[in-house]
């Protein structure tokens, strides 16, 4: 399965979507936090604690990865990875030089894969959203914006949060719906969408 988060797993729907779909095995289930979207702090980003709090109640065994230095083969021995928040422009061409695709497209299909926030927008089929937002992100000058595109869902997190940040925000996000012939989701921070990578239909809606 799929879970695609504004900020996490920030509230108790969410846990308890997570525990539904792990399927416990003899020895700890182990799951593998991402900390690659934080291209500056990585595993000393302030969320990693709170993270690692969240997926340690639902019974995990956790260990901080980061693909700019792990292999991404190495999460197939995983039975969750969650891909926390940053910047976007450097997870996804982090994602595209591990060559991450296959591996997190398995792990979605047979086990659990969560992405929040910038690990959420890149698991989509393009950033080009929040390039329409914060170009200026856009450090190491991505010219393709194509996402990992594990589901069509596009989403914008944090959007209560984004309204007083971004001028404009709700129209601009209207034009780019119609500029593009797609729709973005809105997730507030606590929200978010479970989707069957299989068939990319949704399952919960938080």
């Amino acid at each position: 399965m799929l879970l695609l988060c504004s900020n996490g797993l920030t509230c108790e729907n969410l846990l308890d979507c997570v525990r539904q779909e792990i399927h416990f095995h003899s020895g700890e289930p182990r799951a593998a936090l991402i900390v690659t979207g934080d291209p500056i702090y990585k595993e000393k980003n302030y969320h990693v604690p709170r993270c690692v709090q969240e997926l340690e109640s639902l019974g995990f065994g956790v260990d901080l990865f980061d693909l700019d230095k792990q292999p991404a083969q190495t999460l197939f021995s995983y039975d969750c990875v969650e891909l926390i928040g940053g910047n976007p422009y450097t997870l996804l061409e982090a994602l595209r030089k591990s060559q991450a695709r296959p591996v997190l497209q398995t792990l979605a299909r047979d086990k659990l894969l969560i992405g929040w926030s910038a690990g959420a927008m890149v698991l989509g089929p393009t950033i080009a959203l929040i390039d329409q937002f914060a170009p200026e992100m856009n450090l190491p000058d991505l010219t393709d914006l194509t996402g990992i595109h594990l589901t069509n869902v596009q989403i914008l997190p944090h959007y209560q949060r984004f309204l007083s940040r971004y001028e404009q925000l709700e129209n601009r996000c209207q034009h780019y719906e119609q500029t593009f012939h797609c729709t973005v989701l809105r997730l507030n921070d606590g929200e978010g969408i479970m989707i069957d990578s299989q068939n990319d239909n949704f399952v919960k809606i938080f």
